[in-house]
């Protein structure tokens, strides 16, 4: 599974809806690879986050991640050619936890289909992108 991090606070409501957005894209693109995919951004959309203070989704999120295969870093915008993206202070912690953990950290989409996976698996299973299925099944 990868897990999406990017950044989810912004100054303005506007922003942090683009910021969902961004990371939704990026998930649902990953989705289109074959991947299984957690873009805890997601939960902003259901208003769930007022309901909980930012430690306690931190917490939850490092939960997930310390489940995950693989981490996709979104970077904060703007970047430009001649600064490197910085990670929000959120996503900061998200990839000093992966990192720790030896969760491989990808900044680009095309950087997942070079990967090899078998690092990842514990003894006796075998990673790899699910398989899109040739007929939807209901």
């Amino acid at each position: 599974m990868i897990y999406v991090a990017g950044p989810y606070s912004a100054q303005t409501k506007a922003g942090v809806l683009a910021n969902i957005d961004r990371a939704m894209a990026a998930g649902a693109e990953l989705v289109c690879r074959g991947f299984a995919v957690i873009v805890p951004h997601f939960w902003g959309l259901s208003g769930a986050v007022a309901n909980v203070d930012y430690e306690g989704w931190m917490s939850r999120d490092f939960a997930i991640l310390e489940k995950c295969d693989g981490l996709f870093w979104l970077p904060a915008l703007p970047a430009t050619a001649t600064t490197a993206p910085e990670p929000s202070p959120g996503t900061a912690r998200e990839l000093a936890l992966a990192r720790s953990l030896g969760i491989p950290v990808f900044r680009h989409l095309d950087s997942f289909s070079h990967y090899d996976w078998s690092t990842r698996a514990p003894a006796g299973v075998v990673l790899r992108p699910l398989r899109r299925s040739r007929k939807a099944r209901l």
